[in-house]
């Protein structure tokens, strides 16, 4: 992304935020199923929702660095860079937070009724960012050739893979929660 904005390659910096989108689905997929198999029946969900909070601080963290390494080891500026790219930091280190704490056995979060609420933010989460790409497609914003089209792509990319991961994890909650109380 760097290389990207250094060169002003627009179709560089598409490409590699959709390439980096299509190996965190793709490893998301992959992921989910080995876990599922590979799990303790008893701790399935709880290790499921680790698993994808540690995938979406993997594409929070590379949205955040890609967009404030694109505007700040080059020359194009975007006045808001800093916002956005600290902002999705934030979520980063909040989701890898949320890992951390439902790695512990001990931990409240890994009881059923808590798992129910996080796989609902889950779906808020994919719903909310659907309905962001929406709007960034449907305001015009990525036919404009403006100074924030790195971040539009980072935005466009980062948002799918965030939605994918999200969908992926309510999915796979609501499958291994079938799965148990049909056993």
């Amino acid at each position: 992304m760097v290389s990207a904005a250094a060169g002003d390659d627009r179709t560089l910096s598409l490409l590699v935020a959709i390439g980096f989108a299509a190996c965190v689905v793709a490893g998301t997929l992959r992921l989910n199923a080995l876990s599922r198999r590979n799990m303790e029946q008893g701790h399935a969900r709880a290790d499921l929702a680790s698993l994808n909070a540690g995938l979406l601080a993997v594409a929070f963290a590379w949205g955040g660095l890609a967009i404030l390494a694109s505007y700040y080891l080059t020359d194009l500026f975007w006045h808001h860079a800093w916002q956005y790219g600290l902002g999705m930091c934030l979520a980063s280190l909040m989701a890898f937070g949320l890992r951390w704490h439902l790695e512990r056995p001990d931990c409240f979060l890994r009881q059923f009724y808590w798992l129910q609420r996080l796989t609902w933010l889950s779906g808020l989460l994919a719903v909310g960012t659907a309905a962001g790409l929406v709007f960034l497609v449907a305001s015009g914003k990525l036919a404009r050739d403006n100074v924030d089209w790195i971040a539009n792509h980072v935005f466009v990319a980062g948002g799918l893979a965030i939605m994918a991961i999200s969908a992926i994890s309510v999915w796979e909650q609501r499958r291994t929660h079938l799965e148990r109380n049909h056993l």
